[in-house]
């Protein structure tokens, strides 16, 4: 810990969510603690807890940026084709290629996706929002093209 006590609090704050991502990515979400990110972090277990009130604080804020990521990939994917049902079949491709190969990102999502998790998310929420009106508009956008018969998606007509 020596040489670290002069970082500033964005600095050290950063610190410890990479930190917490390595420790998730790692040890799985079942298995995540504070005392392993502080360790992992190399500052002590109240510094930790100086920016993060507790494990689903952290793990809240990791949320946002595995959805923020996977709904890159989707857009990424989706760019690559022209027609609507081709942007869907590509994001739902894209979903299992981010499923297995980010194996706790997606176990982090469906975590937060449960009702019981009670912390504020509000930013997961704002991208969550954002991803769903994401592939609202394809499902639009193939309704106007006459791809997507409209009876199915009345709610988006």
């Amino acid at each position: 810990m020596a040489g670290s006590k002069h970082q500033s609090a964005d600095t050290r704050k950063q610190q410890i969510l990479e930190a917490s991502e390595k420790v998730l990515v790692s040890r799985g979400m079942e298995k995540f603690t504070i005392d392993q990110v502080a360790v992992e972090a190399d500052v002590a277990k109240g510094t930790v807890y100086k920016y993060y009130k507790s494990k689903d604080q952290i793990l809240s804020e990791l949320s946002v940026k595995s959805l923020s990521v996977m709904q890159q990939a989707f857009e990424a994917a989706a760019a690559k084709e022209q027609s609507a049902i081709a942007k869907l079949q590509a994001i739902c491709l894209a979903s299992y290629h981010f499923t297995i190969s980010n194996k706790q990102h997606s176990e982090l999502i469906q975590h937060m996706e449960r009702p019981e998790f009670n912390i504020k998310m509000e930013d997961y929420m704002r991208v969550s929002y954002s991803l769903q009106n994401f592939s609202d508009n394809i499902v639009r956008d193939g309704i106007i093209s006459g791809e997507i018969n409209r009876d199915y998606y009345p709610q988006l007509s």
